[in-house]
């Protein structure tokens, strides 16, 4: 079971600039979660990685309308153990016309344990691209440097 929780300021509307807001679950590592070397298997962490970072997409555009297009990095920093329990924090930190960046670091008690970026876009009922109209407007140091770290990798594909 996932619980989440918004830190920032709502959802916006189309159109609309809106500050980085983070998205924030916890999970408990359990045995089914684990592969062959009694860790957590890196399938399931990219689940929970994509999942953390459609619920902060969802922040700014309908959920429907979602859809992931590119893992940039999912970087493991060491492995993470049975019992473990883990925070997952999403934030959008880069809006180009069609899409959006999530930023989604993985940490156990404050300890980073995987960290990445992930390229969602707005989708019609076709599957097609259309433009949401959404700017993200970054205000803290590290929300720029994440911001302009996400535009690298928007520009490069």
């Amino acid at each position: 079971m996932i619980f989440a929780y918004l830190i920032g300021q709502g959802k916006s509307g189309k159109g609309q600039s809106m500050k980085v807001n983070e998205i924030v679950s916890h999970r408990i590592v359990m045995s089914e979660d684990l592969n062959h070397h009694k860790t957590l298997y890196a399938g399931r962490a990219a689940e929970w990685f994509v999942e953390t970072g459609l619920m902060a997409a969802a922040q700014h555009l309908p959920a429907e309308n979602i859809v992931c297009v590119k893992i940039h990095e999912m970087t493991f920093k060491r492995p993470v153990l049975p019992g473990e329990i883990i925070r997952l924090c999403s934030k959008i930190v880069f809006a180009g016309r069609t899409s959006v960046v999530a930023n989604i670091d993985i940490s156990v008690d404050g300890e980073q344990m995987v960290n990445g970026f992930i390229t969602f876009v707005n989708v019609d009922e076709e599957g097609r691209a259309f433009p949401h109209g959404v700017t993200i407007e970054a205000i803290s140091e590290e929300d720029i440097l994440l911001q302009e770290e996400a535009r690298k990798l928007y520009e490069s594909n």
